[in-house]
Protein backbone atom coordinates (compact mmCIF):
# COMPACT_ATOMS: atom_id res chain seq x y z
CA UNK A 1 0.00 0.00 0.00
CA UNK A 2 2.52 2.15 1.23
CA UNK A 3 4.37 1.59 -3.00
CA UNK A 4 1.28 2.44 -3.98
CA UNK A 5 1.16 6.28 -2.19
CA UNK A 6 4.63 6.77 -3.14
CA UNK A 7 4.51 6.62 -6.70
CA UNK A 8 1.22 8.55 -7.19
CA UNK A 9 0.66 11.48 -8.43
CA UNK A 10 -0.93 14.15 -5.83
CA UNK A 11 -4.47 14.59 -8.62
CA UNK A 12 -4.54 10.73 -9.11
CA UNK A 13 -4.05 10.86 -4.99
CA UNK A 14 -7.00 13.79 -4.59
CA UNK A 15 -9.06 11.36 -7.27
CA UNK A 16 -8.67 8.32 -5.35
CA UNK A 17 -8.86 9.41 -1.55
CA UNK A 18 -12.21 11.58 -2.96
CA UNK A 19 -13.33 8.71 -5.01
CA UNK A 20 -12.97 6.09 -1.80
CA UNK A 21 -14.86 8.96 0.55
CA UNK A 22 -17.56 9.11 -1.38
CA UNK A 23 -17.90 5.21 -2.16
CA UNK A 24 -18.03 4.95 1.86
CA UNK A 25 -20.46 7.65 2.60
CA UNK A 26 -22.88 6.30 0.20
CA UNK A 27 -22.32 2.51 1.13
CA UNK A 28 -22.90 3.42 5.25
CA UNK A 29 -26.43 5.50 3.51
CA UNK A 30 -27.32 2.40 2.24
CA UNK A 31 -26.86 -0.31 4.92
CA UNK A 32 -28.18 2.25 7.38
CA UNK A 33 -31.47 1.88 4.91
CA UNK A 34 -31.23 -1.45 4.68
CA UNK A 35 -30.26 -2.03 8.84
CA UNK A 36 -31.38 0.93 11.11
CA UNK A 37 -34.01 2.56 8.81
CA UNK A 38 -35.92 3.13 12.48
CA UNK A 39 -33.65 5.20 13.64
CA UNK A 40 -33.98 7.87 11.11
CA UNK A 41 -35.18 11.42 12.58
CA UNK A 42 -39.48 11.36 12.37
CA UNK A 43 -40.73 14.82 11.23
CA UNK A 44 -41.14 17.50 13.32
CA UNK A 45 -37.55 16.51 14.58
CA UNK A 46 -35.62 17.68 11.34
CA UNK A 47 -35.26 21.11 13.22
CA UNK A 48 -33.97 19.64 16.40
CA UNK A 49 -31.76 17.39 14.46
CA UNK A 50 -30.45 20.17 11.90
CA UNK A 51 -29.44 22.02 15.43
CA UNK A 52 -26.83 19.06 16.84
CA UNK A 53 -26.06 18.21 13.02
CA UNK A 54 -24.16 21.90 12.85
CA UNK A 55 -22.91 21.58 16.54
CA UNK A 56 -21.07 17.98 15.40
CA UNK A 57 -20.24 19.23 11.79
CA UNK A 58 -18.57 22.37 13.63
CA UNK A 59 -16.56 20.65 16.56
CA UNK A 60 -15.81 18.07 13.73
CA UNK A 61 -14.52 20.44 11.40
CA UNK A 62 -12.31 21.99 13.82
CA UNK A 63 -10.28 19.01 14.66
CA UNK A 64 -9.89 18.77 11.39
CA UNK A 65 -8.61 21.96 10.83
CA UNK A 66 -6.39 22.00 13.69
CA UNK A 67 -4.94 18.67 13.01
CA UNK A 68 -4.44 19.48 9.13
CA UNK A 69 -2.91 23.22 10.11
CA UNK A 70 -0.12 21.48 12.30
CA UNK A 71 0.84 19.03 10.04
CA UNK A 72 1.28 21.59 7.19
CA UNK A 73 2.81 23.60 9.55
CA UNK A 74 5.50 20.93 10.23
CA UNK A 75 5.50 19.76 6.57
CA UNK A 76 6.51 24.11 6.08
CA UNK A 77 9.22 23.92 8.96
CA UNK A 78 11.01 21.06 7.28
CA UNK A 79 10.71 22.37 3.68
CA UNK A 80 12.38 25.99 4.94
CA UNK A 81 14.99 23.78 6.72
CA UNK A 82 16.24 22.47 3.80
CA UNK A 83 17.04 25.99 2.30
CA UNK A 84 18.29 26.71 5.34
CA UNK A 85 20.08 23.32 5.35
CA UNK A 86 21.88 24.40 1.75
CA UNK A 87 22.40 28.13 2.69
CA UNK A 88 24.61 27.23 5.61
CA UNK A 89 26.40 25.14 3.24
CA UNK A 90 27.20 26.85 0.93
CA UNK A 91 28.38 29.48 3.68
CA UNK A 92 30.71 26.77 4.51
CA UNK A 93 32.07 26.29 1.43
CA UNK A 94 33.11 29.78 0.81
CA UNK A 95 34.56 30.07 4.06
CA UNK A 96 36.37 26.94 3.24
CA UNK A 97 38.08 28.23 0.50
CA UNK A 98 39.78 30.60 2.42
CA UNK A 99 41.46 27.40 3.93
CA UNK A 100 45.47 27.18 2.84
CA UNK A 101 45.43 24.59 -0.71
CA UNK A 102 46.80 21.57 1.35
CA UNK A 103 43.69 21.43 3.58
CA UNK A 104 41.50 23.45 1.06
CA UNK A 105 41.37 20.83 -1.54
CA UNK A 106 40.66 17.58 1.19
CA UNK A 107 37.84 19.69 2.98
CA UNK A 108 35.66 21.12 -0.20
CA UNK A 109 35.89 17.44 -1.58
CA UNK A 110 34.47 16.20 1.48
CA UNK A 111 31.65 18.61 1.53
CA UNK A 112 30.82 17.99 -2.09
CA UNK A 113 31.17 14.11 -1.37
CA UNK A 114 28.76 14.69 1.54
CA UNK A 115 26.43 16.61 -0.79
CA UNK A 116 26.23 14.16 -3.33
CA UNK A 117 25.12 10.99 -0.80
CA UNK A 118 22.67 13.10 0.52
CA UNK A 119 21.04 13.92 -2.31
CA UNK A 120 21.59 10.45 -4.50
CA UNK A 121 21.65 7.94 -1.31
CA UNK A 122 20.09 9.64 2.06
CA UNK A 123 16.88 11.64 0.26
CA UNK A 124 15.56 8.51 -1.03
CA UNK A 125 16.23 5.99 1.99
CA UNK A 126 14.67 8.56 3.71
CA UNK A 127 11.60 8.28 2.01
CA UNK A 128 11.23 4.82 3.72
CA UNK A 129 11.89 5.93 6.79
CA UNK A 130 15.30 4.56 6.68
CA UNK A 131 18.73 6.77 7.32
CA UNK A 132 21.60 6.75 5.76
CA UNK A 133 25.26 5.72 8.03
CA UNK A 134 27.03 7.22 5.09
CA UNK A 135 26.40 10.59 4.98
CA UNK A 136 26.73 11.16 8.30
CA UNK A 137 29.79 9.52 8.71
CA UNK A 138 31.14 12.07 5.71
CA UNK A 139 29.83 15.06 7.63
CA UNK A 140 31.76 13.48 10.76
CA UNK A 141 35.21 12.78 9.12
CA UNK A 142 34.19 16.44 7.78
CA UNK A 143 34.05 17.61 11.38
CA UNK A 144 37.11 15.62 12.22
CA UNK A 145 38.95 17.48 9.40
CA UNK A 146 38.26 20.89 10.47
CA UNK A 147 38.74 20.37 14.20
CA UNK A 148 42.08 18.38 13.84
CA UNK A 149 43.74 22.13 12.99
CA UNK A 150 43.38 24.82 15.04
CA UNK A 151 43.41 27.98 13.97
CA UNK A 152 47.52 28.67 13.92
CA UNK A 153 47.60 32.72 14.39
CA UNK A 154 44.77 35.14 16.18
CA UNK A 155 43.43 37.03 12.58
CA UNK A 156 42.69 33.34 12.08
CA UNK A 157 40.61 32.69 14.89
CA UNK A 158 37.09 34.34 13.55
CA UNK A 159 37.46 32.30 10.30
CA UNK A 160 37.41 28.68 12.35
CA UNK A 161 35.08 29.80 14.77
CA UNK A 162 32.76 30.58 12.07
CA UNK A 163 33.65 27.20 10.30
CA UNK A 164 32.93 25.22 13.22
CA UNK A 165 29.43 27.31 13.96
CA UNK A 166 28.17 26.70 10.37
CA UNK A 167 29.23 22.95 10.47
CA UNK A 168 27.59 22.44 14.34
CA UNK A 169 24.06 24.01 12.69
CA UNK A 170 23.97 22.04 9.69
CA UNK A 171 24.83 18.76 12.31
CA UNK A 172 21.61 20.21 13.79
CA UNK A 173 19.35 20.18 10.38
CA UNK A 174 20.44 17.26 9.21
CA UNK A 175 19.36 15.26 12.88
CA UNK A 176 16.58 17.34 12.63
CA UNK A 177 15.45 15.87 9.23
CA UNK A 178 16.32 12.39 9.85
CA UNK A 179 14.59 12.54 12.66
CA UNK A 180 11.05 13.53 10.69
CA UNK A 181 11.09 11.49 7.72
CA UNK A 182 8.29 9.17 9.60
CA UNK A 183 4.47 10.09 9.80
CA UNK A 184 3.66 13.38 11.46
CA UNK A 185 0.22 11.77 12.89
CA UNK A 186 0.66 8.37 15.06
CA UNK A 187 -1.79 6.08 14.73
CA UNK A 188 -4.21 7.35 17.89
CA UNK A 189 -4.77 10.15 16.17
CA UNK A 190 -5.73 8.59 12.53
CA UNK A 191 -8.02 6.50 14.92
CA UNK A 192 -9.44 10.02 16.32
CA UNK A 193 -10.11 10.81 12.97
CA UNK A 194 -11.47 7.81 11.31
CA UNK A 195 -14.01 7.47 14.06
CA UNK A 196 -15.08 11.06 13.95
CA UNK A 197 -15.88 10.77 10.84
CA UNK A 198 -17.61 7.60 11.27
CA UNK A 199 -19.87 9.37 13.93
CA UNK A 200 -20.49 12.49 11.38
CA UNK A 201 -21.37 10.24 8.16
CA UNK A 202 -23.69 7.39 10.74
CA UNK A 203 -25.47 11.58 12.63
CA UNK A 204 -25.92 12.40 8.59
CA UNK A 205 -27.77 9.02 7.88
CA UNK A 206 -30.24 9.96 10.82
CA UNK A 207 -31.78 12.85 8.86
CA UNK A 208 -34.87 12.40 7.01
CA UNK A 209 -35.22 14.07 3.77
CA UNK A 210 -37.98 13.56 1.63
CA UNK A 211 -36.30 12.63 -1.29
CA UNK A 212 -33.81 9.73 -1.16
CA UNK A 213 -32.07 11.08 -4.29
CA UNK A 214 -31.05 14.23 -2.58
CA UNK A 215 -30.06 12.34 0.55
CA UNK A 216 -27.73 10.23 -1.39
CA UNK A 217 -26.16 13.37 -2.98
CA UNK A 218 -25.78 15.54 0.33
CA UNK A 219 -24.55 12.07 2.14
CA UNK A 220 -21.75 12.19 -1.04
CA UNK A 221 -21.09 15.37 -0.45
CA UNK A 222 -20.37 14.90 2.67
CA UNK A 223 -18.64 12.19 2.01
CA UNK A 224 -16.15 13.88 -0.65
CA UNK A 225 -15.33 17.09 1.89
CA UNK A 226 -13.94 14.59 4.47
CA UNK A 227 -12.23 12.99 1.60
CA UNK A 228 -10.26 16.46 0.90
CA UNK A 229 -9.24 17.37 4.34
CA UNK A 230 -7.46 13.67 4.72
CA UNK A 231 -5.83 14.12 1.21
CA UNK A 232 -4.66 16.67 2.77
CA UNK A 233 -3.06 15.07 5.85
CA UNK A 234 -2.07 11.84 3.51
CA UNK A 235 -0.22 14.50 1.24
CA UNK A 236 1.46 16.61 3.82
CA UNK A 237 1.79 13.75 6.92
CA UNK A 238 4.79 11.79 5.31
CA UNK A 239 7.53 14.79 4.54
CA UNK A 240 9.43 12.83 2.56
CA UNK A 241 7.48 10.00 0.70
CA UNK A 242 4.66 10.40 -1.61
CA UNK A 243 3.78 12.90 -4.18
CA UNK A 244 4.31 15.85 -1.64
CA UNK A 245 7.78 14.57 -0.87
CA UNK A 246 9.86 17.81 0.34
CA UNK A 247 12.67 18.22 -3.29
CA UNK A 248 16.46 17.69 -2.30
CA UNK A 249 16.45 20.79 -4.95
CA UNK A 250 18.22 23.40 -2.74
CA UNK A 251 21.00 20.92 -1.99
CA UNK A 252 21.00 19.90 -5.75
CA UNK A 253 21.20 23.61 -7.04
CA UNK A 254 24.83 23.45 -4.88
CA UNK A 255 26.90 20.96 -6.40
CA UNK A 256 25.16 21.33 -9.97
CA UNK A 257 25.55 24.64 -10.17
CA UNK A 258 26.74 27.16 -7.56
CA UNK A 259 30.19 25.26 -6.93
CA UNK A 260 31.15 24.12 -10.25
CA UNK A 261 30.77 27.58 -11.30
CA UNK A 262 33.57 29.15 -8.94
Amino acid sequence: MFQLYTHLTEASLALLVIAVSVALSAVSLWLFDRIMPRLRLQEGSDQLGQIYGGAIGTIFALIFALVTIAVWQNYDNLEAGVGQEANILNNLHRNLEELPAARREPALAKLTAYVDRVVTVEWPLMASGRPDPGAAGLLAELDAMLRRHPAARLDEFPAQQERLQLLDQNWNLHRNRIQADTSCLDPAMWLTLWIGSGFLLFFSCLLNMPSRRHHYLMHGILGASMGVFFFLLLVYNHPFAGPGAISPGPLRELTDRLWTAR
